[in-house]
């Protein structure tokens, strides 16, 4: 997979793993980022952290240059209403692409498009909760049904599969947990998720497409393309920026 969008509407999904993370790739990152980006990854009071934010930088960085055409260390990004990074077009080149990332413990990942707002979700699946409890607080009706339904051996992986769509088509429409998560539902069962938005007038589908993947052993990953009708081509590459991606 390469940084060349052509043909069908298409996303790529550039998974990096930390693990795969080396001190002279850390430090080339680094030297990417804008001053902002420096002194935000001095913030981070743990170093695991500040690790994860420079990773992030670098991969959002290093793959979108491939998009543009320019340096990753001359991008420019910009935040939405609400929060949501977008990069902004240099003077005399095409609309840049739409993106998003995400990252949990362990690793980052990036989507990336051209014909569409995008969110992207990857949770690190082998941790401890209660997914009855979390669904009561953040799931509707219908997702807490379902979620009960399921088998015990099965809860703990549905409850993420249903979180991350949850997560993703909110970063897709912009707005992220400032976006109310009863008022829509998504539904497990067909071919693909699919997401159902809950209004004063009725429930209706969204036209939004939904995936969901296993990106590496242990991490569930969802993708929503907003409103978008048409059949989506999803391609998913593994590596590092400065580095080999090899499609999986």
């Amino acid at each position: 997979m390469t940084a060349t969008v052509s043909g069908p509407p298409r996303v790529d999904v550039w998974i990096s793993p930390e693990g795969e993370l080396t001190p002279v790739l850390l430090d080339a990152y680094r030297a990417w980022m804008s001053p902002d980006e420096a002194r935000q990854s001095q913030r981070f009071l743990r170093e695991e952290d500040r690790r994860r934010y420079v990773l992030t930088r670098g991969v959002a960085r290093g793959v979108l240059a491939g998009y543009t055409g320019e340096t990753p260390s001359a991008l420019a990004f910009a935040t939405q209403e609400f929060g949501k990074p977008v990069l902004l077009a240099a003077p005399g080149v095409e609309a840049p692409p739409h993106f998003n990332l995400s990252h949990t413990r362990g690793l980052v990942v990036l989507a990336v498009c051209r014909e569409a707002e995008i969110g992207v979700d990857v949770e690190s699946i082998d941790r401890s909760l209660d997914p009855l409890r979390l669904a009561a607080r953040h799931f509707s009706p219908s997702e807490r049904e379902a979620l009960a339904a399921t088998p015990d051996a099965q809860r703990h992986e549905r409850f993420f599969e249903l979180w991350t769509l949850k997560e993703a088509y909110a970063k897709a429409l912009g707005q992220g947990l400032n976006l109310d998560l009863q008022s829509f539902s998504v539904e497990l069962g067909a071919a693909q998720p699919r997401i159902v938005e809950h209004a004063a007038d009725g429930s209706r589908p969204s036209s939004s497409q939904c995936r969901l993947h296993v990106p590496l052993a242990g991490y569930r990953l969802a993708l929503v393309v907003r409103e978008f009708a048409s059949e989506i081509d999803v391609r998913f590459a593994r590596g590092l920026p400065l580095q080999r991606f090899a499609p999986i």
